[in-house]
């Protein structure tokens, strides 16, 4: 018996890839649709389609469950996928805009648009409400860009010494998280009632401001970057093979680098205004992937993608319904659940697998 080609185990490897991406897809949506279900209101989905469903139930289906579970699955998507990216681009399984203190960077500006922008404190100009809350909204994602990607330039003009070793790069990280998380304690301490409040849910993590401008908002940014980071699969497998390599093979590394990370951290800078620091989303996933399917761009970052989304949705389902009627905010579950992998992966990483 002839051994397989190597044209054949690839298309095989394709087809494979394929499925699982279709099944991961499946597993999502339907996921999701139960998601709308739960609550401290349980909604039957099938009363709704037929008709027969209380008005004000089919308010709270429209105007919070569905604008919830959809942002959930649209951050997640791209906090794993800017997670995926940002470990191919740094080339280390380690990378995650969390760990890196891109989040935490981004999460200090979003501090400091809330206490001192001025367009923030506009209460009587007579705008519209919705009008009002784009202005503000859009201050702080801006805010959020300018802190993440100056987080992001420092990172990454360290990660170009090769003397630099991955551990640096982590004790940097850490010492912008420490930073960061002191300023935003100083602005906690000075901030009103109301601000305390954003602050608290702004350091947690939290979905539970979701709502349909809100979800307009995030997706108009979040899901044409995610497409774009898409299409840099091909160009990340060959940076993989290191910046002379890949410049031979006509790559423009610097144009290449620079427009993925200002891609990813714009992911980043949006979902942190939106929901605060959500962590280990961009390491868990890119990583257990990466060891189950391999390292090939072409499948880890559309199955990062989906796989991020599912993660973060099931928990924030977790999270609305474990002390219903009461909600836990749904970075402490992410962190209890990829806190204790991040340690698993430092002690069973070999000591030189992280120079």
């Amino acid at each position: 018996m002839k051994p397989p080609q190597p044209n054949q185990i690839l298309l095989n490897q394709k087809k494979q890839h394929k499925r699982v991406l279709w099944f991961l897809l499946i597993i999502t949506i339907t996921v999701s649709l139960i998601a709308t279900q739960l609550g401290a209101l349980p909604i039957n989905l099938w009363a709704l389609i037929n008709g027969t469903l209380d008005d004000y139930l089919i308010n709270i289906w429209f105007d919070i469950r569905l604008p919830r579970v959809l942002m959930a699955v649209i951050i997640g998507s791209g906090l794993a996928l800017s997670g995926a990216v940002l470990q191919g681009l740094f080339r280390n399984p380690l990378a995650d805009p969390g760990l890196l203190g891109i989040s935490s960077g981004a999460a200090l500006m979003v501090g400091v648009a809330i206490l001192l922008l001025p367009i923030l404190s506009l209460q009587d100009s007579g705008l519209n409400k919705h009008v009002m809350f784009f202005i503000k909204q859009y201050s702080m994602i801006i805010a959020a860009f300018i802190g993440g990607i100056s987080v992001a330039l420092i990172l990454f003009s360290f990660s170009k010494n090769k003397q630099t070793s991955l551990i640096r790069l982590l004790l940097l990280g850490i010492a912008i998280n420490a930073v960061s998380g002191g300023l935003i304690g100083l602005f906690t301490y000075l901030s009103t009632d109301t601000q305390l409040r954003q602050f608290s849910l702004w350091t947690l993590g939290s979905l539970s401001n979701s709502s349909l401008t809100s979800l307009f908002v995030t997706s108009i940014i979040i899901i044409p970057a995610s497409i774009a980071l898409l299409w840099f699969a091909n160009k990340l497998n060959l940076l993989q093979l290191g910046q002379e390599q890949a410049y031979y093979l006509g790559i423009d590394v610097n144009k290449t680098q620079w427009q993925v990370l200002l891609l990813c951290t714009l992911i980043v800078a949006v979902s942190v205004s939106m929901t605060g620091i959500i962590g280990f989303i961009g390491l868990v996933i890119p990583h257990l992937l990466r060891l189950k399917f391999g390292a090939d761009h072409k499948f880890l970052l559309p199955s990062s993608l989906i796989c991020g989304g599912l993660f973060l949705l099931l928990c924030d389902t977790l999270a609305r319904t474990i002390l219903i009627p009461a909600e836990m905010p749904v970075g402490i579950i992410t962190s209890l659940v990829g806190g204790p992998y991040f340690i698993y992966l430092i002690i069973t990483m070999k000591p030189n697998g992280i120079e």
